[in-house]
């Protein structure tokens, strides 16, 4: 738009042998380079604003989710009891709960133990991971994020992580290697110790999840029981997760978790999962450290290469701007239309810079994926409107000192070397 103007401007200011001669607008190179700039400062701001989204959702999604953000998450339960030993009367301690203690909508025993898997004889990987162990296929604790057709929490098999099928190269239907605790000896009940051998056996997979902790396995009591060589009057739990009711019959929490400790044997820890999360978070703060420095230094990165290409881009252009105003163009219309251009930069620079800074997201968390967590990537719709507008406000805000510079300046002064 100044371009055309300033060439019709030039026509109209030849006199004798006197010939004013603008240069275009913005060269194709500094237009480029601008473009570039712009390109890269949004891919910055994209990719260390989604860091914090993806990190945020996975662990919403991880644990009990989060309304506001529309986050749903695995975990079913309000309280999670943690006993002392592995007890071996778990229905007992489940109705106690749920018929003595009140405001409790449902109690549901599981195990929590370690595992090692491997695809042997295919190959000799090993992997350690959780094994959580539910008391039947249809639980209510715990929602599973299932990341294959077909999959299935079931007597027959177990079900694995995404992350254990891709290492082991297998998947629903392959049979695996599990090094299982076979029960040789009781000798004590109360609490309950044992004396095993780890022997490995062949089982199904019989599905996949797709969840936050990266090495993770899944099956069912009854599972635990043929593989183990357990009792069949043993009914073993370690953990036990609480669903409290909500509405009528509701009662405060923390009286709840009172009356838990006071009334049932053996309890370890009564934890809710907003304290889970704080306790992960502390195992986590130098990642998330690492992500918010990321974040502040990629923001201050992004501001100043903005800023710095405005600031070059308005300074090469001030002897054409002076020229305008030597030829009457008015600052207010130079201004509208140094902004506009600006502006319209920023639309068209921002557009790649996203798809550039999906990139980064992916390239970022392929390195920092660990075993133990797995990662969804998760970018929320705010974000890609915050870098937008964030983009274009800087882009705003960079040209005021610039430009209000050059329409200072002295017309002489600015003009004096285009006069031939």
């Amino acid at each position: 738009m100044l371009a055309k103007s300033s060439r019709r401007s030039m026509e109209l200011s030849q006199t004798g042998e006197l010939f004013i001669e603008t240069s275009p607008v913005a060269s194709s190179a500094a237009g480029a380079i601008m473009l570039n700039s712009l390109n890269i400062a949004a891919g910055i701001v994209i990719a260390t604003l989604g860091m914090v989204d993806t990190m945020l959702y996975s662990l919403y999604r991880g644990y009990g989710g989060n309304e506001a953000l529309g986050v749903e998450g695995t975990e079913q339960w309000d309280l999670r009891v943690q006993f002392d030993d592995m007890i071996l009367n778990a229905s007992a301690v489940k109705h106690q709960m749920e018929q003595v203690i009140g405001g409790i909508e449902w109690a549901e025993p599981t195990v929590l133990d370690g595992a090692i898997l491997s695809s042997y004889p295919e190959s000799h990987v090993e992997i350690q991971c959780s094994f959580g162990i539910f008391t039947s296929s249809d639980q209510q604790a715990h929602q599973f994020i299932w990341g294959a057709p077909g999959s299935e929490l079931s007597n027959e098999g177990i079900v694995i992580s995404v992350v254990v099928a891709q290492e082991l190269n297998v998947g629903i239907g392959d049979n695996i290697s599990i090094k299982n605790p076979k029960i040789t000896e009781v000798t004590s009940l109360d609490p309950f110790r044992a004396k095993f051998d780890l022997v490995w056996e062949s089982v199904r997979v019989t599905g996949l999840v797709d969840e936050m902790t990266g090495h993770i396995a899944y099956g069912t009591i009854d599972y635990m029981k043929q593989r183990t060589k357990m009792a069949d009057w043993m009914d073993p739990s370690n953990i036990m997760y609480v669903k409290l009711i909500r509405g009528e019959g509701e009662r405060d929490l923390e009286e709840v978790r009172s009356d838990i400790y006071n009334n049932v044997a053996k309890v370890r820890s009564v934890d809710t999962i907003p304290e889970i999360m704080g306790d992960f978070l502390g195992l986590m703060e130098i990642m998330f450290l690492i992500v918010y420095i990321i974040v502040i230094f990629g923001a201050i990165l992004g501001a100043a290469m903005i800023f710095n290409t405005v600031l070059v881009n308005l300074i090469e252009r001030g002897r054409e701007i002076a020229t305008l105003r030597t030829v009457g163009t008015s600052r207010t219309w130079i201004i509208w239309g140094v902004t506009l251009e600006n502006l319209g930069s920023g639309l068209i620079g921002v557009i790649p810079g996203l798809i550039l800074g999906i990139f980064l997201i992916l390239l970022m968390f392929s390195i920092m994926e660990l075993d133990f967590i797995r990662f969804a990537i998760q970018i929320t719709p705010n974000t890609f409107l915050l870098t937008g507008v964030t983009i274009l406000l800087t882009v705003f805000l960079s040209e005021i000192i610039p430009l209000r510079r050059i329409i200072r300046e002295n017309l002489a002064e600015a003009t004096k070397e285009r006069i031939q």
